[in-house]
């Protein structure tokens, strides 16, 4: 089961695993500011993860983001996504080969994310 959750500062994404893991899952759509649409990409590699927020053309403006995959986002600093860049991209050593579901997000230092 797969669910997406978007608050202004927040959006999370309790993303259901299939096995054999497939080598990538995409999020529903959302909003941040006027950008959409915009989503999660979680990769699954040897051992670990890779995660990233995708939207089509950038937005707009520089804003600090904090990605996050399991319990460990508090350890991570806020990054800044640059605003011409259409993606900002994040790994974690998180194996996912034993595990049914994997809550992952991205946390906005400005209120930002809406619902579309």
């Amino acid at each position: 089961k797969t669910k997406l959750t978007v608050t202004p500062a927040r959006v999370s994404w309790l993303v259901g695993l299939s096995h054999p893991l497939a080598e990538e899952y995409h999020s529903d759509s959302f909003a941040i500011k006027d950008c959409e649409p915009v989503h999660l990409r979680l990769e699954t590699l040897d051992g670990s993860c890779r995660l990233s927020v995708q939207a089509p053309e950038g937005v707009e403006q520089d804003m600090q983001v904090k990605l996050f995959v399991g319990k460990g986002w508090r350890k991570k600093a806020f990054r800044t996504w640059d605003g011409d860049s259409a993606s900002i991209t994040e790994d974690f050593a998180t194996d996912l080969t034993h595990r049914n579901s994997i809550l992952c997000g991205v946390i906005f230092k400005a209120k930002v994310a809406r619902q579309v």
